[in-house]
């Protein structure tokens, strides 16, 4: 992979096929992530592609075969987003242009939209509105204020506000919770995940976050009891359906304020973070277990599946979407 460090912006158009309000956007919801469909004058023979949102700050632009070239080295400046009620002008600083692998839709565009990157400086803030009919779809606000967020988005009452710490860090607990499965609200203990880093830890498709080895092998166990046996990979289950979802516990997120004082919690049910194929009885869990002593855990909130989200530059709120 070539990497070529190039001050040039990028110009691209987001056309909205229905207005959703003023600074609002459809996107498509692909393996859990968030992705919109750009164009650039110029950019290849149809001027559309792919933009799928990080949270890093970085941009990077994918290209195929080499008779790209000409399209690497010749990115236009300036980019804009517009609906039917509005235009708005951005522009994108340091890109790295990046050879794909043949099997990707390129030209492609990663767009970092975390804590400190460019284009949160401009816009202010991005919200992301889940539509709670269609796991297929999303909103893409750009530049809400908070009170348009939890007006336009949040179930009243269920917005809540967890504010970044210098290293645009995060604080949190996770636990398991079911009472008719025999477990308690005890924590596994306090963590952080940072975001608005040059790039973000590696997410398999589908997966939204990382959870300590500890809970990942008493899930496990808990589903290798109720009859699921481990395939050959080890990745995953085999003789696994929905039956084993009522003997599963609930992961609780709970997240800190800088005095320690619990602001919210999210809730995931065991087909959030299980994925069932009843076609072939397999399953699969939608996260991926590490050693917190040697590696950073990470929450993807773009990728939350039944959550909505508004990224602002010292805080994420998080919702129930409407």
């Amino acid at each position: 992979m070539i990497k070529f460090w190039i001050l040039l912006w990028v110009f691209v158009f987001i056309q909205a096929v229905v207005s959703h309000g003023p600074g609002m956007f459809p996107a498509n919801t692909v393996n859990g992530g968030v992705e919109l469909i750009g164009s650039a004058d110029d950019f290849n023979h149809d001027n559309t592609f792919r933009i799928s949102l990080s949270m890093s700050r970085q941009i990077r632009v994918y290209f195929g075969s080499l008779h790209e070239r000409s399209l690497r080295d010749n990115i236009p400046e300036i980019f804009h987003i517009t609906n039917s009620d509005q235009t708005r002008r951005f522009s994108f600083q340091d890109p790295t242009a990046v050879f794909a692998r043949s099997n990707w839709p390129v030209p492609s565009l990663s767009l970092g939209v975390g804590p400190g990157s460019h284009f949160i400086e401009q816009a202010e803030s991005i919200s992301i509105v889940r539509d709670v009919a269609n796991t297929t779809s999303a909103l893409v606000g750009m530049g809400l204020s908070d009170y348009e967020f939890v007006t336009q988005a949040c179930v009243p009452g269920s917005a809540f506000r967890t504010a970044l710490n210098g290293d645009d860090c995060i604080e949190f607990v996770i636990s398991l919770r079911g009472e008719s499965s025999g477990y308690d609200h005890s924590p596994y203990g306090l963590y952080e995940t940072c975001f608005g880093l040059e790039s973000t830890p590696r997410l398999d498709p589908g997966n939204f976050m990382t959870i300590p080895y500890t809970l990942a092998s008493n899930l496990t166990r808990r589903v290798r009891q109720w009859g699921a046996n481990r395939n050959e990979n080890g990745v995953g289950f085999t003789e696994c359906d929905s039956s084993i979802l009522p003997h599963l516990p609930e992961i609780v997120i709970s997240f800190f304020a800088n005095s320690h004082r619990v602001v919210g919690s999210i809730v995931f049910l065991p087909e959030d973070y299980l994925s069932i194929d009843e076609r072939t009885e397999t399953c699969h869990f939608k996260f991926r277990s590490i050693n917190p002593s040697t590696e950073s855990m990470f929450i993807d909130p773009l990728r939350l599946p039944h959550i909505s989200v508004h990224i602002a530059q010292s805080d994420i709120m998080f919702c129930d979407p409407l």
